[in-house]
């Protein structure tokens, strides 16, 4: 077939189709009813979703409180007794009651070889008055240390410098009989047993002459 029957082919067929448009293209009504019912399809079956899984989370578990057994030493510690410390000076008191001739002075104390400086909470200058004062001692008398007393008072510690010790000579400012735990030591003119000599704040050139000169009475 040419296009040219073709192409006319197409338009009779338009042509047709316009002209019998309302009418059955069967012919007949019976014959498209049964067509119609025996082309009709069954309805599409519905498919059912299948339920989402729960899913199951078991509950904690519930921890019983154990007990905590602490076993006990085989051997209990015993409380060791320690005996109280009695100042030097309450010994001394106790001896002279019972045997004034085996007071402590005379059985078990020491006398150090060098004369001890006590201060409290020097000042710059202060502390710089007592290494003069200790270095010209050490130098033509006898030995001498510088000791700074707060921590001593503070922790009640006098007892390290004064049972069984003795020293030549004691060197202390008059602040230190505001110190109440050194007071049970301090007798007129002597702390812990020793002689005490007490220096002032500040000493002029001539103060300082007589001082020197006290000291070489004191320390021959």
């Amino acid at each position: 077939m040419s296009i040219e029957e073709l192409r006319t082919l197409v338009q009779d067929t338009l042509i047709f189709l316009k002209e019998a448009q309302g009418s059955f293209v069967f012919g007949k009504e019976d014959d498209l009813s049964f067509f119609g019912k025996s082309c009709d399809l069954p309805p599409p079956k519905k498919i059912e979703t299948p339920p989402k899984p729960i899913l199951f989370t078991p509950p904690p578990e519930k921890k019983e409180p154990q007990e905590v057994v602490v076993s006990k030493p085989l051997v209990e510690s015993r409380n060791v007794y320690t005996p109280p410390q009695t100042p030097p000076l309450a010994i001394d008191a106790i001896l002279k009651k019972v045997a004034p001739e085996m007071t402590l002075s005379k059985v078990s104390t020491t006398l150090e070889p060098y004369v001890l400086l006590v201060t409290l909470s020097p000042t710059g200058e202060e502390l710089a008055f007592y290494k003069n004062l200790a270095k010209a001692i050490q130098t033509h008398l006898k030995p001498a240390k510088i000791l700074v007393g707060d921590a001593y008072e503070r922790e009640n510690r006098w007892n390290c410098l004064f049972h069984n010790k003795r020293y030549p000579l004691i060197l202390a400012p008059e602040t230190l009989k505001s110190c109440t735990r050194i007071l049970p030591y301090y007798q007129e003119g002597s702390l812990g047993g020793s002689p005490i000599l007490f220096l002032i704040s500040s000493y002029s050139q001539e103060q300082k002459s007589n001082l020197w000169k006290e000291l070489q009475e004191r320390l021959k």
